[in-house]
This record gives structure tokens, sequence and C-alpha cells, in this order.
């Protein structure tokens, strides 16, 4: 993939080293911070739709960790991502809250799961082509690595916002969320709230990186022809909901249901995380 980081993937200096098989740590060396050139600087901006006043925050936000791992003066993306996670939460929150007023927490919480959800992310990221702008290690150029990998996409994603917060302000940063994330969902996707309890919660799940939860059972009550089953659900070790039904199929539904009702889900979801 051709990076539009010409100015450090082009270096002359570096394709000797990359050619002739140097230690990345030698060759990373010789850049001693990420310096984005005018027109890259001018194609950052037309693919924002917006005016940057400060490029060094830009810079930080499309450097990848194999880069700065291998250069103590250059800085990761990897704080911007957890600002802008929170920023995105907030200016999404907002919306919902505004635009459905009749919506309970949990379902609040399930729309926003898929407006901020990681294939969001990722297709935000494909669309704008942030991978083009993105500042790697040497060692990753060298061997091909796949710049289209999800985690990359959606984290690149969540450090752009925090750049245009921290850059123009909350008044940025909301337009630019509304015009690439909120505006891409029409009405109907957005509020094609199904009963099954069972995919919200693990979009929501999956949306915070976590794994699939796990349906136990843990009592049943009666005849073989007429049982009540108790089902919990679990995020590794922890209990998100109990649910109760005629059959383990209706119990794990009311499971995770009561798991989305759940007032401290993100409390939950923050400490397994």
């Amino acid at each position: 993939m051709k990076l539009k980081n010409n100015n450090i993937k082009k270096n002359n200096l570096e394709g000797f080293l990359i050619k002739n098989n140097y230690d990345e740590k030698i060759a990373n060396c010789f850049i001693k911070q990420v310096s984005f050139s005018d027109e890259m600087r001018k194609d950052l901006e037309k693919t924002l739709d917006l005016k940057i006043k400060n490029i060094s925050i830009f810079e930080q936000a499309l450097t990848h960790s194999s880069f700065a791992g291998m250069n103590k003066e250059a800085i990761s993306n990897e704080r911007l991502e957890f600002l802008g996670d929170a920023v995105l939460d907030f200016i999404v929150s907002d919306f919902l809250f505004v635009k459905y007023r009749d919506r309970p927490e949990g379902e609040l919480t399930v729309l926003r799961s898929r407006l901020v959800g990681k294939k969001t992310l990722v297709k935000i990221a494909q669309k704008l082509k942030l991978q083009d702008f993105m500042v790697i290690s040497f060692g990753m150029q060298k061997n091909n690595f796949d710049m289209s990998s999800e985690n990359i996409l959606s984290d690149v994603t969540e450090a752009i916002i925090a750049a245009i917060f921290i850059d123009s302000g909350i008044e940025a940063a909301t337009q630019f969320v509304y015009k690439n994330i909120i505006y891409a969902f029409s009405d109907e996707e957005l509020v094609s709230i199904d009963n099954n309890y069972k995919k919200q919660l693990q979009e929501l799940l999956q949306s915070k990186s976590l794994p699939v939860p796990v349906y136990k059972i843990l009592e049943e009550v009666g005849e073989a022809h007429n049982k009540d089953f108790t089902v919990g659900v679990f995020e590794n070790n922890t209990l998100l909901g109990v649910g109760t039904g005629k059959s383990k199929k209706n119990a794990e539904q009311n499971a995770a249901q009561k798991a989305i009702e759940n007032l401290d889900i993100d409390k939950l979801l923050k400490t397994s995380s």
C-alpha cells in the first residue's frame, strides 16, 4: 500500500537501511519527529473537511504505536484514542438523549453501541482513507503490514476525533461525528430494535471489544414437562443479568434483557475492559 506520508516512507536513508536489512531501531533513530509536509496537511484538511490549527496533534493522532515504540521522541495515538472514545460517546449520547425522549436507558445504550461500535469506526476510517496518512515503523512497512486491521482503523478514527476536539473544540468534533457517523445511519436503521435481546447484548459487548456473553443455567425447578429455568449471563466472571423462563431459550432472552436494562452496565463494562 502506498502511504501518503512520503517524507518518511521515501527517505533515501531509510530505503538504504531497509534494503540492506539494518536493524529497525537504527533506521528509526534517524527520524526524530513525525513531520507532515504542507501537501499532506492540505490533503488531511480536505479529507477531514476542516482547517487545522495545530498539525502536531494530528501527527500524533496518526502515529502508530509501532513507530513510537522504536523512537523515544515520537508519541503514539494511544492516549488520543482514550480521549476520542469519551468524546464520541458524549456526542452520540447527547444526540440519542435529545432525539429519542421516550426510549429507556437500556435501548439508548444499544443504539449508542451501534453508532460507536468498531464496525462503524472501521467504515469511517476506510471511507476517509485514514490509513494512508498513518505513520508506522519501518519494520511494518518492510513486512507490508496489513493496515486494514480493524483495531488499527477503529483506533485511528477515535484518535482523529480527539485531535479535532483538542484543535477546534467540541463543536467541530460534533460536526465531524454527525457528518461521518450519525448521518450515515437512517432513522429506520437506528430505531429498528427487535426483541432479540441476546443479539443486542452481544452487539453492546462487541462495541467495547469484549468477548461474547456466556449463558449459564443457575437453577431448574419443576417436573420434566413443566420446568422453570433460571439463567445468568456473564461477561468473563461478571454477572450482568439473571432471567427466568419456561425454556432455556426464553430464560436466556430475559437474562440478556435484564443485563441491558441494568443501570450500572456501563460501569460493569468499564470494569471488565
